[in-house]
């Protein structure tokens, strides 16, 4: 009771509450990962072995989220042997310039998130919606702001907030509404268009107190996502193409990328 008391803005009727715990590791180079020697003009070597856990207060048509990421950069992220082991087993060539990554340092990001879901056009089988949403993020990891959209179509439209692919804040998917038996099989597609503005990105900014590596930041950066995903009951199988505008200035063209995400859901 004390702890509802304290949480009275989380009981609203219409709303649910769910917790939230995702891992991840993430890994940055360089375009030519042959070199041994320093590229001063390009992104440096990093990587961000992450927990987050997370809190969704949604109802059928608004999702709040508030996540909080806490890792670690630098060596004790494993990325350099997370990197190259996978190459290994693929024949590709190791990366040769991880003794130039970012140094040790505890990486903390504060999130929040709110989307809004609008029906646009519902039939039995067939439906497509737009999903409007602001993040705020907060941390020596990374500081930013986005606004994005998304459209969505399909056939048994997952009645659910779009969340698809791995982002340096964490990765929780928000599950179903309690209460609600999803259709057995969806498809469907979408495309997101974002707009964010950073003002830090510690895997382009270097270290915050340690002498690092680092490049020009760009502060507003664009990207357009168009992709489809395929759910079973609790499985889903998402793949999306990612376009990006430069990340930096002495980034020699936009990012172009291909994301593939399975989600089992419990």
């Amino acid at each position: 009771q004390q702890v509802k008391d304290l949480c009275w803005f989380l009981d609203r009727d219409g709303f649910t509450n769910n917790i939230g715990l995702a891992f991840g590791q993430e890994i940055y180079t360089p375009e030519d990962i042959s070199q041994n020697a320093l590229i001063e003009d390009d992104r440096p070597y990093a990587g961000w072995l992450y927990t987050a856990i997370s809190l969704h207060h949604k109802s059928d048509s608004e999702l709040h989220k508030l996540e909080l990421a806490l890792g670690v950069v630098g060596p004790q992220s494993l990325a350099e042997g997370a990197q190259n082991y996978v190459h290994s087993e693929r024949n590709i060539p190791r990366a040769r310039g991880w003794d130039n990554q970012l140094r040790t340092e505890v990486g903390a990001i504060l999130t929040y998130e709110h989307q809004r879901r609008y029906a646009l056009r519902s039939s039995q089988n067939w439906g497509s919606d737009l999903i409007p949403a602001a993040t705020i993020s907060i941390g020596n990891v990374l500081t930013q702001a986005s606004a994005r959209v998304t459209l969505r179509g399909g056939y048994h439209l997952p009645e659910e907030f779009h969340a698809n692919r791995i982002r340096v804040s964490g990765y929780v998917q928000p599950t179903h509404r309690n209460g609600t038996a999803a259709q057995d099989w969806s498809i469907y597609a979408f495309s997101t268009l974002e707009m964010r503005g950073v003002l830090r990105d510690i895997t382009l900014d270097g270290n915050s107190t340690k002498d690092s590596h680092r490049v020009d930041r760009i502060p507003l950066v664009g990207e357009l996502e168009l992709g489809m995903g395929v759910r079973y009951r609790r499985y889903r199988l998402v793949y999306s193409h990612v376009l990006r505008t430069e990340e930096f200035e002495q980034q020699h063209n936009s990012q172009k990328f291909g994301s593939l995400g399975l989600v089992i859901e419990f």
